[in-house]
């Protein structure tokens, strides 16, 4: 190989070397927009549509009811609040067991989230405050994100035996901000 072809070779080989790291740099600032994005997305206030458990052979159970209720708010620091009750649950529990019941149909937990967009959008919450469910404190669960539009949030929740929950939320209505004015107490003294 004479000396031409030798620096020939070098400058192709920096050169091959310098696209694939520029490239490499490309595809980590598209995900790190993509991430950014579905944050941004995801923040706000959510309303509960639907709540169903679909079975491996297609069927579907609505397990909080057919009008359930919820809320689940993601914040930008990254804190999340999220209770859903079923249709049924605004009966009062009068015994123990009515209670066990009653709680079945509701499910509360606040705590952190992530985003991670490598490998589908997957949404995790960290149940790291409380939760209604003791066994659940500390625990963290993932959701897989099927949509997300400025008002509608779609995510999967993966289950055991090849159970899924999938969980429809439509964005809460801005509403106008309260005001502590005189009026509402009476005339100032």
């Amino acid at each position: 190989m004479n000396q031409g072809s030798a620096i020939g070779l070098s400058a192709m080989t920096v050169l091959g070397v310098a696209l694939l790291a520029g490239n490499a740099d490309s595809q980590q600032n598209s995900l790190n927009e993509q991430l950014e994005s579905l944050k941004v997305q995801l923040v706000g206030t959510w309303t509960l549509v639907s709540y169903e458990r679909v079975f491996p052979d297609g069927h579907a159970m609505h397990e909080m009811g057919a009008n359930p209720k919820g809320i689940n708010i993601f914040e930008p620091d990254g804190h999340y609040v999220l209770i859903i009750a079923s249709s049924g649950s605004a009966n009062k529990a009068s015994t123990p067991a009515e209670d066990q019941v009653m709680t079945k149909l509701m499910a509360a937990s606040y705590g952190t989230y992530t985003v991670d967009v490598r490998g589908g959008n997957r949404l995790g919450l960290r149940e790291d405050f409380s939760s209604l469910h003791p066994t659940l404190v500390g625990a963290d669960t993932e959701r897989i994100i099927t949509s997300l539009t400025p008002n509608q949030l779609n995510y999967t929740i993966p289950e055991p035996f090849g159970e899924a929950i999938h969980v429809e939320w439509t964005r809460a209505a801005a509403i106008q901000p309260y005001s502590l004015t005189p009026q509402h107490y009476g005339p100032a003294q």
